[in-house]
């Protein structure tokens, strides 16, 4: 049994399986309801592995920095325009697998790709130029 508490999609998930159910009874009604039922155990494993990489470092934060040089996942819908970043970085190829696919169920037609981290890139330190060598303090 799915605990719908654990995120509002479960939830909201659930709402519209009892809504499909209210419209009465049709083998296409029996599909709805089985198809939006179907979605709980995958939308209920990605909750749970989003929620146990809270506090996990550069995965749980959203995309940003890249510690230790491990590499990352990111899913990406294609052919969007305007384009939004990823806001998740996965810490395995699976993982954003796994949320490629839902998001793929939740938007018929569209197409999302798994990208893979393969290296990065910094600049570091600033360089300080004195404009003023020879001045002292004037006091």
């Amino acid at each position: 049994m799915t605990d719908i508490s654990k995120h509002p999609l479960l939830r909201q998930i659930c709402e519209v399986v009892a809504a499909i159910e209210a419209c009465g009874a049709s083998p296409a009604i029996t599909r709805a309801v089985t198809l939006a039922h179907d979605l709980l155990k995958p939308v209920e494993a990605l909750a749970d592995f989003k929620a146990s990489q809270i506090g996990q470092p550069d995965v749980a934060r959203g995309c940003g920095s890249v510690a230790h040089g491990e590499p990352y996942w990111l899913v990406w819908r294609a052919g969007r325009e305007p384009a939004f970043p990823p806001k998740f970085q996965h810490a395995s190829y699976a993982s954003g697998r796994t949320e490629a696919d839902l998001l793929a169920r939740e938007n018929p037609g569209a197409q999302f790709v798994v990208l893979e981290t393969v290296s990065a890139h910094r600049a570091v330190g600033i360089e300080v130029v004195d404009l003023r060598p020879d001045r002292g303090i004037p006091f």
